[in-house]
């Protein structure tokens, strides 16, 4: 009876918050943030809608899902009609669901993806691939995993010479992230040359893992060199039986100088045929990097040309790894692919949906299915 009650009193708060704070705030940003309805079109080639309508559609998804759709343009809901609109999940909404069904309880196993150092010393545990931990940064010192050593940052850097990929240790968007050599002595981020006090002011503000670089498959490096380009998989416990369920993937690519594929840093969403591997017609930019392109702007290489290897092998690694996460319903997996097959760069339980929709198609139905389905 107290826990019906306390539920009833949490619904009644929550609608008392969205109606008299979240939604007005929301239709206030609408009038200062032009960019919500005024915005280059990803697919000039069509018609779009006037800007007034565009207005009253973000209207319509405040009012309904409490925030406007911030991936508007980048779904080209300016060029589709209310029923092929209707087929997209907003942010919002998908974002709710997705946290009350991986955040049942405050003791389940998302620690173990969101903590980059459990999750690769677990993924080697149960033999899948990944990038092996060389050694972790924290509070001025450094702990070499394999030989189970712990030495200060000076005594690190003359300790021997060493090449690898710096990572926040719960870093998120590909923030945080720096290649690392050390030789002689010298300290290179990103292949510039630094101090030791400089090196020393880079890590001081977080807890870094250190993990030998992947060398990825030469197709791979083909389409962009300057990055890992990692497959984004979502793997979904069935609500009916349990069964490993996946929704249309999608390929990030770094471009530009960019040493990471995230979309947020500049990268390129293309979904691909989950059959073949082989790439869609168009990839897509978030808003502040560009709109589509039909190739790689570094490469040059047509994405409709391209097949990704490796990808049955993929598919079947991350539906059996998901597997030893009961207590996680949806799991966002980058996969790197090398000469030797998938290598799992990391797990997120709080993987967005934006992505799949861009480089896709609307994914209402799955939601539905997949999310409440039971």
């Amino acid at each position: 009876m107290k826990r019906r009650l306390f539920s009833l009193i949490e619904l009644l708060l929550n609608w008392v918050v969205m109606t008299l704070y979240t939604k007005p705030k929301c239709i206030c940003a609408l009038f200062s943030h032009k960019e919500y309805w005024r915005h280059a079109s990803y697919f000039p080639e069509k018609k779009s809608k006037p800007q007034c309508r565009v207005f009253f559609e973000q209207l319509k998804y405040i009012i309904k899902d409490g925030a406007p759709n911030e991936y508007y343009f980048m779904y080209g809901l300016d060029v589709k009609g209310d029923k092929e609109a209707s087929e997209y999940v907003n942010y919002a909404p998908f974002m709710k669901r997705r946290d009350e069904l991986n955040l049942k309880s405050i003791h389940n196993s998302t620690c173990l993806l969101r903590n980059k150092f459990y999750f690769g010393l677990i993924a080697e545990k149960l033999g899948i691939s990944t990038p092996h931990i060389i050694a972790y940064i924290r509070n001025g010192h450094v702990y070499l995993v394999d030989v189970k050593t712990e030495m200060s940052l000076d005594d690190f850097v003359i300790s021997g010479d060493y090449d690898m990929f710096c990572k926040v240790i719960d870093g998120e968007c590909g923030k945080g992230i720096f290649a690392l050599q050390i030789r002689s002595g010298k300290i290179f981020e990103n292949g510039i040359e630094i101090s030791l006090v400089h090196f020393r002011n880079d890590v001081s503000s977080a807890t870094f893992i250190c993990q030998e670089k992947v060398v990825q498959h030469h197709e791979m490096d083909r389409l962009y060199d300057k990055s890992v380009n990692t497959i984004r998989l979502v793997t979904i416990r069935s609500l009916k039986d349990g069964e490993i369920k996946t929704i249309p993937p999608i390929l990030r690519i770094g471009a530009n100088g960019s040493i990471v594929d995230n979309t947020s840093q500049g990268g390129i969403a293309v979904g691909f045929d989950i059959s073949t591997g082989r790439l869609d017609e168009y990839g897509i930019y978030k808003p502040n990097y560009g709109l589509k392109t039909r190739e790689h702007p570094n490469s040059h290489i047509v994405f409709s040309t391209f097949i990704i290897p490796f990808l049955k092998e993929s598919i079947e690694m991350a539906i059996r790894f998901h597997t030893f996460f009961l207590d996680i319903h949806s799991i966002g997996w980058d996969i790197a692919i090398t000469e030797n097959g998938p290598v799992f760069i990391e797990g997120n339980d709080n993987w967005e949906i934006n992505g799949h929709q861009d480089g896709n198609h609307g994914l209402k139905k799955e939601f539905m299915e997949y999310f409440f389905n039971e």
